[in-house]
């Protein structure tokens, strides 16, 4: 089944034989996995995706099929998450485990067995000084 691979500035699209797109984002793996980047083994099979929330669904999966470019995830999640995902306004959890059961020490190998997506906190907006000076000056001659 041959693959087309478009790259673009939001990520990628994959068209199969039908010519029906499938929505995907992919980031680098440094990116995705931050800290875990040096002790995570590659993956050789789809990762499942999920939102965080009481009952975790699952939203699609991530892989490493970039062929060339294998230091890299796709997600192929729905086509809104994709967009907020490539917006940064998710953050990632992961649920890893020990490549090598025996070693279980903080510096060992480890597969990622699920990627959960966090939304991001909103931040309060900062208060200009010129404001927070005038409320200071009423609060104080009141």
């Amino acid at each position: 089944m041959p693959r087309t691979v478009e790259c673009g500035y939001w990520g990628i699209l994959i068209m199969n034989k039908e010519n029906s797109v499938k929505p995907a984002v992919s980031f680098a793996r440094r990116h995705v996995l931050g800290d875990l980047y040096s002790r995570c083994d590659p993956s050789l099979e789809q990762v499942p995706v999920y939102m965080e929330g009481e009952e975790r669904e699952q939203l699609g999966f991530a892989d490493e099929s970039l062929g060339i470019y294998r230091d890299a995830f796709s997600f192929h999640l729905p086509d809104d998450v994709c967009k907020r995902l490539s917006a940064g306004h998710y953050l990632y959890q992961f649920e890893v485990e020990h490549s090598d059961p025996k070693s279980t020490d903080s510096r060992s190998r480890v597969r990622l067995v699920s990627i959960t997506l966090q939304t991001r906190k909103g931040y309060d907006k900062p208060v200009s000084r010129r404001k927070s000076s005038a409320t200071a000056a009423t609060v104080e001659t009141a």
